[in-house]
């Protein structure tokens, strides 16, 4: 990724205020108030967890991202500043179910905090305090593309799958405000609405986006804030200044900006379906694809 954000922010997850009346809380139920074990050894599993790197993207565009394409809630996302926070967070859990880690990548490495990991550091970094993990995403960038490197983090951490893009990945907002009369403004906008929606993901593997016929209300209620997605195999291909006035120019080219639903999966399982994808992605630009890697042996 390389748009800029905002530092200094993290996603709490306790609430700011008790959810029930003192009375019901804590302070009224001493005889509940001990723990079985000391304060701040308790793990807890998670079905879903978002580490998203502070310095790649910011918390209004990680939430809209995580529930836009996931469709998970805010309570998911953590902002993290450095290794050192992500190894508190994994230390802090007994499982997690999905995990996914949204950062800087340099091609061979993911980074957080200004520092960087290959695939190999990465492993041995957490492998100690890594909690049992049924799948690991990275989102952000290129990452996809170190097969060696994703399958050392499979194995030693015991992932069944872990994936990864082979492209770079752009976020960008969609907000159009309606102006003028209400009718003469919907038309201007419903054939941008049509060629913009290809961009606009709503799943997962982005099979389902907002349509024109979506977008519409959101449009005239002047509550169009989507985030538009595309990836790219050369950083030159980026739209600009940015989506909203490559939409209105007609420039989006879906065969350079692509968009999710336009990336394969590709599972690689044995030691052939990794060496024939080197083979695939050693072009530049690389194969578009997102990579799944399993701890073959």
């Amino acid at each position: 990724m390389s748009l800029p954000s905002p530092t200094g922010q993290r996603a709490l997850n306790v609430p700011a205020t008790p959810a029930s009346p003192l009375t019901e809380a804590s302070l009224g139920r001493s005889g509940q108030v001990l723990t079985q074990a000391p304060l701040g050894t308790q793990k807890s599993a998670k079905a879903k967890l978002a580490l998203v790197a502070d310095d790649a993207l910011s918390l209004e565009r990680a939430y809209a991202y995580f529930s836009q394409v996931y469709g998970w809630p805010t309570s998911a996302v953590v902002v993290v500043s450095s290794w050192d926070d992500v190894e508190r967070e994994l230390g802090a859990c007994s499982s997690i179910g999905e995990l996914v880690i949204f950062s800087h990548a340099v091609f061979d490495a993911v980074m957080v905090g200004g520092a960087q990991l290959t695939g190999t550091q990465f492993a041995d970094r957490f492998k100690p305090v890594a909690p049992p993990i049924d799948g690991l995403s990275f989102d952000g960038c290129v990452f996809g593309g170190q097969l060696d490197g994703m399958h050392y983090i499979a194995t030693q951490l015991k992932i069944p799958r872990v994936r990864g893009w082979t492209w770079w990945h752009v976020l960008d907002w969609w907000r159009v405000p309606p102006q003028g009369d209400p009718a003469a403004a919907l038309a201007a906008f419903q054939p941008l609405a049509a060629f913009a929606a290809p961009w606009l993901p709503h799943s997962l593997d982005g099979q389902r986006v907002y349509t024109q016929a979506e977008q519409e209300p959101m449009f005239s209620a002047a509550k169009l804030n989507l985030l538009a997605e595309y990836f790219i195999g050369v950083l030159d291909d980026a739209a600009t200044p940015n989506f909203g006035a490559a939409v209105v120019a007609a420039t989006m080219d879906p065969n350079k900006q692509r968009p999710r639903s336009g990336a394969p999966e590709r599972l690689v399982d044995s030691s052939g379906a990794q060496a024939a994808l080197k083979i695939e992605l050693a072009p530049y630009p690389p194969l578009f694809a997102r990579v799944i890697m399993t701890p073959w042996a």
